[in-house]
């Protein structure tokens, strides 16, 4: 039975060679492996292969860009590790040393140092090095490279290459699920790759054990301490610190660990900085827990002030007034993944956002589409402390000004049996949670003090009761429109406004923000066109230059709408110009240059006689008493082309006008 085939597909000839001998040592009797740089792959080569394996998604992207993947190939991307015969290599450094990380772009680099210390190499200072990352320390004797030798500055006495990169276990195993290998290969290779690893932390474990020292004995009595230690200098470089420090802070243990700075840690994090010995301070952690920070001064043996800062948990009631915090790059951006944030603008508004989230102030959004509004008011409950409590909707639209109570606040009524039945409204449903009015603008005068007074007590009376009902809601309102545009014109409640304006957010257009524009073009075109790579594949180019100038006054709406219709009309050819619904396709012709007599006339033949090829558009003017030669028409007819006005089908097929080319003739 003939071999079937695996192709590598990688960036650069070192990675090529090295991991076609990797895999061709596992597989060789199983299969045939080939490898290949992404700009020398040609369609021969892709036709012959079963399934391609690519190192890094940047270079599945590359080829993608250059070529057509045949349907019936299996693609791969490598997870990769390091090839671990060579890793016992790294422990002939000696402990505490600076070695340089040697690797050919920033991103592999510092994947390079994870992996590093993710296998447990804590006892040395990785410093990257890449092309064009600035000059080399003299002071550095050691580089470690993962087969990037020429890139190694010179100077460096000792080097150590480590070998390319290698698959991981899971992509071994991957090729082997795909061709459907036999499983006592998996099981073979599973048992060598551990047994690799084991001897080199056998190997690490005896060093490190060699070399205990007084600061390696003082870190582990810290680790076992059950409150939270940080031993800074006096500038707040943090010389030691245990777990429990950075786990009762709510920061994540590696930001902590690899922070040089406890200043800066905080100030990244959100807390409030005036440490100094002697004071306590009292906040919330990022997860909202009471935490407690005192600080003393201590001397080591040098005689040199050094501050130990203590933090454990607390009740709550020590912390008055509550401090709520801005979470800076710590928190998490899940929730806001949904909203585009490619412009500075949208940067700025979301940074905001992130931080206002953290808080239960009253909050008013303006600007940008509904949908935009709502994405973002969701996102902010989503990343609060309401996050498991319900987010509930009210369009101020929908309701008449007599039934108000009834719909917020809910109704008592009598069942058959003559029992009085609360029916909840939409403020008991967001209880503990989020309120999003949507639509503010539209509240009424008898809705705006029903909202004043409600929020200002925070309780209601169902319709028909007569007991105030605690209610504990986060109140969001959105807007179309400048709520204090409709104060200064006495069409809103002042009191109102300034309730609920504590913290605002305006969302700006996105004709000032192209950079989001093109984002959401992107996210509807993967969404509705998952088969397609770019949007040079889905537009012609003069349809694709009108959207990314066009202003999109409905906003992200807009761009939803418009591409759910070019999922219907789309048949398989890049969409025209001629393809916009009528109302765009008006905007498209505004501003067009006004049509000559020639292109006019050979316009008008073409709608009135689908196909037309040359030959018969010349017979076609000659009877109107118009001649012109046969290479004037084919310049008039590419010109006419190049504006998205007719299509000119290969061959002998002819030329068909668009739908912009008929409303320019109107």
């Amino acid at each position: 039975m003939a071999k079937r085939n695996l192709l590598i597909v990688t960036a650069n000839t070192t990675a090529k060679v090295g991991m076609a001998s990797y895999l061709s040592s596992i597989f060789h009797t199983h299969l045939h492996v080939e490898a290949s740089r992404a700009c020398d792959i040609s369609q021969p080569l892709l036709a012959s292969a079963d399934c391609i394996l690519y190192t890094t998604e940047a270079v599945r992207d590359m080829l993608h860009q250059k070529e057509a993947i045949p349907s019936h190939i299996h693609e791969l991307v490598c997870t990769r590790t390091f090839n671990h015969t060579y890793l016992n290599k790294i422990l002939q450094i000696p402990l505490g040393s600076f070695v340089y990380v040697v690797n050919d772009f920033e991103s592999s680099t510092y994947g390079v140092i994870q992996l590093l210390r993710e296998f447990g190499f804590s006892q040395y200072h990785f410093l990257p090095y890449y092309p064009g990352c600035g000059p080399v320390n003299p002071n550095v004797h050691y580089a470690i490279t993962p087969g990037e030798i020429s890139m190694v500055p010179p100077g460096i006495p000792h080097v150590i290459n480590i070998g390319i990169r290698v698959p991981d276990i899971s992509t071994i195993h991957a090729i082997i699920m795909h061709f459907c290998l036999p499983g006592s290969l998996a099981d073979e290779i599973t048992h060598n790759y551990i047994n690799h690893i084991v001897q080199t932390l056998k190997l690490s474990h005896q060093q490190l054990s060699q070399a205990i020292d007084t600061q390696n004995l003082t870190q582990t009595i810290l680790d076992n301490i059950t409150n939270g230690i940080c031993l800074t200098d006096r500038d707040f470089k943090i010389l030691m610190s245990n777990p429990t420090f950075f786990q009762t802070l709510g920061i994540p243990l590696q930001a902590g660990t690899e922070s040089g700075s406890l200043k800066e840690l905080f100030q990244k994090y959100g807390f409030s900085f005036h440490l100094a010995a002697g004071e306590t301070q009292h906040f919330l952690s990022l997860h909202r827990d009471p935490v407690r920070l005192w600080v003393q001064e201590v001397d080591n043996l040098s005689h040199s002030p050094m501050l130990l800062v203590h933090a454990d948990l607390c009740g709550p009631e020590e912390i008055n007034p509550p401090s709520l915090l801005p979470p800076g790059e710590g928190v998490s951006d899940d929730s806001f993944q949904n909203l585009s944030a490619v412009s500075p603008a949208m940067t700025r508004l979301l940074r905001t956002a992130k931080r206002l989230s953290l808080t239960d102030y009253p909050l008013l959004i303006q600007g940008g589409s509904t949908p935009e509004r709502e994405s973002l008011a969701r996102s902010i409950h989503n990343n609060s402390r309401r996050k498991t409590a319900p987010f509930v909707i009210f369009s101020p639209a929908s309701v008449n000004d007599s039934n108000i109570v009834s719909q917020l606040s809910g109704f008592f009524y009598e069942n058959t049996s003559g029992e009085r039945i609360l029916e909840s409204g939409l403020l008991a449903q967001a209880n503990h949670g989020t309120l999003l009015v949507q639509g503010a603008e539209q509240m009424s005068f008898p809705m705006q003090e029903f909202f004043l007074r409600t929020l200002q007590k925070n309780c209601i009376i169902p319709c028909g009761g007569t007991r105030e009902i605690p209610v504990n809601f986060r109140p969001i309102f959105s807007a179309s429109e400048d709520l204090y545009e409709k104060v200064k014109s006495h069409a809103f409640s002042k009191e109102l406004f300034f309730l609920i304006c504590i913290s605002t957010l305006e969302i700006p257009p996105l004709k000032e923000r192209q950079e989001d524009v093109l984002s959401y073009m992107d996210f509807f075109q993967k969404k509705l066109f998952p088969h397609l790579v770019s949007q040079e594949d889905l537009f012609t180019p003069g349809l694709l230059s009108f959207l990314k100038q066009y202003s999109w006054p409905g906003n992200v709406m807009e761009i939803q709408n418009l591409f759910q219709f070019f999922s219907c009309v789309y048949d398989g050819a890049p969409l025209e110009l001629g393809s916009l619904p009528p109302y765009l396709l008006r905007q498209a012709v505004h501003g067009k240059h006004l049509l000559t007599e020639q292109e006019r006339m050979i316009l008008l033949i073409i709608q009135q006689n689908p196909k037309a090829g040359r030959a018969s558009i010349q017979k076609a003017l000659a009877e109107q008493g118009t001649a012109l030669t046969e290479g004037k028409i084919r310049k008039i007819l590419q010109s006419l082309a190049g504006q998205d006005y007719i299509h000119i089908n290969r061959t002998k097929g002819g030329c068909e006008i668009t739908g912009l080319g008929c409303m320019l003739l109107r």
